[in-house]
């Protein structure tokens, strides 16, 4: 295998799918206008290489493999505006410079002088900011080097291990620098994560074509390999990096929906996304064989008729990762009902999937004013809280606003009882219940409906219902607001406008509690339901909702008891039950008393 091209290593399912491609969305809405005029003409010369070396005997198109064409595509994908998208069609000469020479395209003469241009264009890469660029600075910094040390013919030691030196140094900080410790990328390598994957397991297989170390690539063998890791190996993988490739692979699984699509892409990218091939090759070289089961329960076009007898061997189904600011809440596996939430922007981004088709997608945003001025952000998100178990996943962020005020936003996942309860709590006095001053507060929060989703409101009630292509999926209840329009104040409304779910509140104290009650069960859609605000006793006395809020909804004949304090924490009465909590909910026994959901206690 010494010899063998990086393109021989691995065939795709299909043939056709040149690995550089693998999961690339090769659309002008994701690389912008630099892919302007020039789509077509370089995806063709892409695939042209591929054909040139997987099918060397085929009848070439000439009219795009010749030297003129690739040296104009490559003055183009050189230029530093163009190296995002350019980077594709440059590791796709580099590894195609043996058949160019081969088939007499390029001079032996040009290709040498076309190795040496790559060979300081990945050394001048290296000062590519990887915050800024990160998927530039991979594939140029990194994956081109250890491409060029393996294609390149007559290379002076020297060369050679200069070029895999940078390779391995870049491989590390990658893996280091984009993931956390178990295998989730940053929030805001979201969009790029599965090209950044891609690249990865490229950068495996190159590894192991190098060090003669491959299965054979056409076989049928379901043994894993033999990583060499130790410390004489030759491979550039430490044993640390292996680990952390395989973690990615998983993570990713996690990050993809049931139909392949990535979280938080829109219905018109799912077929520039998905690539089933990236997955085979990945798993190949992935000795966790939980990864492999969960790859053939959940994936598209993988998945085995035995995957049921799978479920309960499955690892959680829920990820929290307060590095990466990425939390998953999932019900399970088999129905992947639940939430994504990241905090990485000024406002989260939140994902509701119901029975496996989305449901709200994109920026979960807020606005506010107290006494006319803008509340806007004075710090980063951070996670205070999170919290998974079988019966519930909950995730609790705060953020520190103008005007003295903090915003505590959470999301709860309640699996059993198959709702979630999203909600933002405000306090002017950091929820210490001391300075609560008066003045108008005004808060107004949007979350964004899936394009293939619909939600519609009825004449009289708040309540708002959604469907999809399952039918009746979801009632949203704005529990903070009356059940019925006709009670609604000036300021508060919840509503459907401009694509999204919109809430609106207003007060005349520096404090409230936002919640939207969302219930997800298939057989309660179309049952009775109500909600009302509860009183809330303390020392026998009665508080202010801008103190503390209690709610009771009944849907069919399920009921729930819903209590949050904005203030310091002490024993409190919410229809009969002593609290000492800040987040109480729970379900209703037959004996009125509740079973917990989530307690959260805090001094």
């Amino acid at each position: 295998m010494a010899n063998a091209h990086p393109d021989q290593l691995f065939q795709t399912r299909s043939g056709i799918t040149p690995h550089v491609l693998w999961a690339v969305p090769w659309t002008k809405s994701f690389f912008g206008k630099t892919l302007a005029g020039w789509e077509t003409r370089v995806r063709k010369m892409i695939y042209a290489l591929f054909q040139l070396v997987t099918q060397p005997d085929a009848k070439l198109p000439r009219e795009i493999l010749n030297a003129e064409n690739l040296h104009e595509i490559l003055g183009w994908a050189t230029k530093p505006e163009a190296l995002k998208v350019g980077a594709f069609p440059i590791l796709a000469v580099a590894r195609s410079l043996n058949a160019l020479t081969d088939a007499q395209i390029f001079t032996p003469e040009e290709a040498a002088k076309c190795f040496s241009a790559l060979e300081q264009l990945a050394a001048d890469a290296q000062a590519i900011s990887p915050d800024e660029e990160p998927l530039a600075f991979q594939l140029l910094a990194g994956e081109l080097p250890l491409t060029l040390a393996c294609v390149g013919r007559k290379l002076t030691v020297a060369r050679k291990n200069a070029l895999l030196k940078q390779a391995k140094k870049i491989l590390n900080e990658t893996l280091d620098d984009f993931l956390d410790g178990a295998g989730m990328p940053r929030a805001d390598l979201l969009p790029v994560s599965r090209l950044l994957a891609a690249s990865w397991v490229r950068y495996r297989w190159l590894d192991l074509m190098r060090i003669d170390a491959l299965p054979d690539p056409n076989g049928n063998e379901e043994t894993l390999l033999e990583h060499q890791t130790d410390e004489n190996s030759s491979s550039i993988f430490t044993s640390d990096g292996l680990s952390a490739l395989e973690w990615a692979v998983r993570l990713l699984m996690y990050c993809t929906r049931p139909d392949g699509s990535m979280i938080f892409t829109r219905p018109s990218e799912k077929t520039a996304f998905w690539c089933p091939e990236l997955f085979v090759a990945a798993l190949k070289i992935d000795s966790d064989r939980d990864d492999k089961k969960l790859a053939v329960s959940i994936l598209p076009d993988l998945t085995s008729k035995t995957a049921g007898k799978l479920a309960q061997s499955l690892p959680s189904a829920s990820n929290d990762s307060p590095w990466s600011r990425v939390s998953i809440l999932q019900t399970n596996w088999q129905t992947r009902t639940g939430a994504v939430v990241t905090w990485d922007q000024t406002f989260p981004k939140l994902e509701i999937l119901s029975r496996k088709v989305p449901l709200i997608s994109g920026d979960w945003s807020f606005r506010g004013t107290w006494k006319g001025k803008a509340l806007t952000p004075q710090s980063a998100w951070r996670e205070i809280f999170s919290y998974n178990t079988a019966e519930a996943d909950y995730v609790e962020l705060d953020l520190e606003l103008s005007e003295g005020f903090t915003l505590q936003r959470h999301v709860l996942l309640a699996k059993e009882e198959h709702f979630l309860l999203l909600g933002d709590a405000l306090s002017g006095d950091g929820f210490q219940g001391e300075k609560v001053l008066d003045g108008a507060l005004r808060w107004q929060t949007a979350l964004p409906i899936f394009p293939a989703s619909k939600v519609y409101a009825t004449e009289d009630s708040l309540e708002l219902f959604a469907g999809n292509s399952n039918g009746p999926c979801a009632v949203f209840l704005p529990l903070a607001h009356p059940e019925w329009r006709e009670k609604l104040t000036d300021g508060n409304d919840f509503r459907v406008e401009n694509g999204s779910i919109r809430a609106d509140y207003r007060t005349e104290k520096s404090a409230l509690y936002a919640p939207v009650f969302i219930d997800l069960d298939p057989q309660r859609m179309g049952a009775a339901l109500t909600w009302r605000q509860l009183k809330v006793g303390e020392k026998l006395q009665n508080v202010p909702p801008h103190r503390a809020a209690g709610f009771r909804v009944q849907v069919a004949d399920a009921q729930w008891l819903l209590f949050r304090s904005l203030a310091e924490c002490c024993n409190r009465s919410v229809l009969g039950h002593n609290l000492n909590s800040e987040t109480y909910v729970g379900i209703f026994k037959p004996d009125g008393n509740t079973t917990a959901i989530l307690d959260v206690e805090k001094g």
